[in-house]
């Protein structure tokens, strides 16, 4: 079969062979049963008799794009055949408007970056019926928009930072028994001096030389002595909040997705789901599936290299300022693709538009 980047003129036996592949694709998508030429013919317009589909269905095979699972007398697509159908996709599925209409009420009121993101994996998880990953964006351009210190009771104080991408850190400090609000004030304020409209990149920094000045430095908090130590434990408690929540990680919905396709999968489930866990596993696949603005990238199967993802296919696209981050859907390789790149297309560029307001 002429290959997609192919410059040789398609014959009409090549293009109606992709037709019956992309039959074989979208019925075995469908049913999760091998498909057969009947079945083809039966159900699809491909204007030929079975005898002509079971020819071009032994030619794909020959080629490596089907092949028979067991004794079965129909076929389903192989890693390779999924890859060919996917290169040739040339319209991705758009969202419907009902589809629209429920991304757009579940992420209504959502502000804090931590909620924004979650609510859109899971949103994104629906429509595909897949495991939705989100990567936390990168933050190099984002500062510090407000502090506040908040008495919880004798003894504590819960201290918040806003960052100027809506994400929020909070953090439970100990306090002084003996420490007023006006006290919590002057401390919030003395904090707030120093860090507010400062790079969340440089926070750590300021605050550390802040709280553990030399002596007679100037540049330390202007406070009482009695309220020095205080000022502080919340510096420092801030300064380890933040550099936590900077740790490159992802956000997931569907976990259980995938445990409904179990059949789907070769090998039992649990070391993927342990990989999953594992974190720096999906960071580093995201940042090698890197992509240009509005591209959507899919590996399938033995294309993800680690050895408890080629069982999988991933579907991604970038989104936030200057693509900063990447979302996507990972699921077995027998998969909706034209579905599933739609959906995280539309959801990258829909929460790109949220994080820019």
């Amino acid at each position: 079969m002429v290959r997609p980047d192919s410059d040789k003129p398609v014959s009409r036996a090549t293009a109606r062979r992709v037709h019956v592949l992309r039959a074989v694709v979208d019925d075995y998508v469908n049913s999760r049963e091998p498909v057969g030429s009947a079945a083809l013919v039966e159900r699809h317009n491909l204007g030929v008799s079975a005898a002509t589909i079971r020819n071009d269905m032994a030619v794909l095979e020959e080629q490596g794009l089907i092949e028979a699972p067991h004794t079965s007398a129909g076929r389903i697509p192989t890693e390779q055949g999924y890859r060919y159908f996917v290169d040739r996709i040339e319209d991705i599925k758009p969202l419907s408007a009902a589809e629209r209409r429920a991304i757009h009420q579940l992420l209504e009121g959502a502000e804090e970056l931590d909620d924004v993101l979650a609510r859109t994996a899971r949103a994104l998880s629906a429509l595909t019926q897949q495991l939705a990953v989100i990567q936390i964006p990168k933050v190099s351009n984002t500062r510090i928009r407000h502090v506040e210190i908040l008495t919880m009771g004798p003894g504590q104080v819960l201290v918040v930072v806003i960052a100027s991408n809506g994400d929020v850190t909070q953090r439970m400090v100990p306090a002084p028994h003996e420490v007023s609000d006006v006290d919590v004030a002057l401390v919030r304020d003395q904090i707030a001096e120093h860090i507010v409209g400062e790079p969340l990149h440089a926070v750590t920094g300021v605050l550390t030389s802040v709280s553990s000045p030399p002596p007679g430095d100037p540049t330390g908090f202007n406070l009482p002595r009695q309220l020095l130590d205080f000022a502080h434990t919340v510096a420092r408690a801030i300064a380890s909040a933040l550099t936590a929540h900077q740790v490159d990680r992802v956000v997931l919905s569907g976990t259980a997705n995938l445990a409904r396709s179990q059949q789907d999968f070769r090998k039992d489930l649990t070391g993927l789901l342990e990989t999953l866990e594992e974190q720096v596993v999906l960071l580093r696949l995201l940042s090698e599936m890197e992509a240009d603005d509005d591209q959507v990238v899919v590996r399938i199967g033995s294309e993800n290299t680690h050895a408890e993802l080629t069982d999988t296919s991933v579907v991604a696209s970038s989104y936030g300022a200057n693509g900063s981050a990447m979302l996507g859907v990972l699921g077995p390789t027998r998969m909706d693709y034209s579905g599933s790149m739609g959906a995280v297309r539309a959801i990258a560029r829909y929460l790109s538009r949220i994080l820019s307001i």
